[in-house]
Order: C-alpha cells, then structure tokens, then sequence
C-alpha cells in the first residue's frame, strides 16, 4: 500500500500506538491490574497525542532537514499540541507555578 511508504506519517502512527500500549503497563504498575481498555481509550500518560506530534515532527526532521519549512510547521503544531495538554490539566507537571 502507498499510504504506508510514507515515513513520517508511519512514524507517527506507531509512536501513537507504542503510547497506548505503554499505558497499559503503566497502568498496571500503578495500579497492579490488567486494564486493555488503556489500549483505546484516551487521557493519561503517556500522552498518545503528544507521541502522535512528536513521532511526526522527528520524521519529518529526518527527512526534509530541519532548516525545512516542513520540519518548521510540525515543530510549531508539536509545540502546540504538547503544551495544551499540559495546560488542559490532563498533565500535571508543575510548569503553572501556582499556589
């Protein structure tokens, strides 16, 4: 299939897929039980969607250069994306320096 010679975008998918996985044994060392439904479901770490970004922006890096005005918009929309979910409060990271 095309779809899947393209890097970036098959990078991207299997970053979203290794976090989802991931969230099942974080799960599980969180809280000592199996929970599959951590493989579709959305919310927690890690975050699927930031993985999703980032996964994409590497690749794209990697193969237009990141001097490219490709690399340049994935780095922006990875940025986004990443610190809307930390501002959401879905990520508690201590960056708001509230009381």
């Amino acid at each position: 299939m095309p779809i899947f010679t393209n890097r970036p975008l098959v990078a991207a998918l299997l970053s979203f897929f290794f976090a989802q996985v991931a969230k099942v044994f974080t799960t599980w060392y969180l809280d000592r039980k199996w929970d599959l439904t951590r493989l579709v479901g959305s919310g927690g770490m890690p975050s699927s969607h930031s993985a999703f970004v980032v996964g994409l922006c590497t690749a794209v890096g990697f193969a237009s250069g990141t001097s490219s005005v490709e690399f340049a918009v994935c780095f922006v929309f990875s940025a986004i994306v990443s610190s809307s979910r930390t501002r959401s409060g879905e990520l508690d990271l201590g960056l708001e320096g509230g009381t």
